[in-house]
């Protein structure tokens, strides 16, 4: 997460990438344990080169000490309309 949007960093050519450039909005499960959230919201997509994605792909690249992207080259940003969570 960041400046309130979830991200999630793709391929161009993924399923996920399109559908949620098709429908305009995205969902997105994240579990640890016995701990999840959900977040669902309208979607912009952000393709390498623009400037936002370099930014957000070095940020998420330096915190897990990375340099290779492994093809991924779009970001799915989510504007988190309705946030859920619990233990499960």
């Amino acid at each position: 997460m960041r400046n309130d949007k979830v991200y999630v960093w793709s391929q161009r050519t993924s399923q996920k990438v399109r559908n949620a450039g098709r429908a305009r909005r995205a969902s997105l499960v994240g579990y640890k344990s016995h701990s999840f959230v959900s977040v669902r919201g309208p979607v912009n997509i952000i393709s390498i080169g623009e400037p936002s994605y370099d930014e957000i792909t070095r940020g998420f690249l330096d915190k897990y000490e990375r340099e290779e992207t492994y093809g991924n080259d779009t970001l799915i940003e989510i504007t988190p309309e309705h946030v859920a969570s619990d233990r499960i």
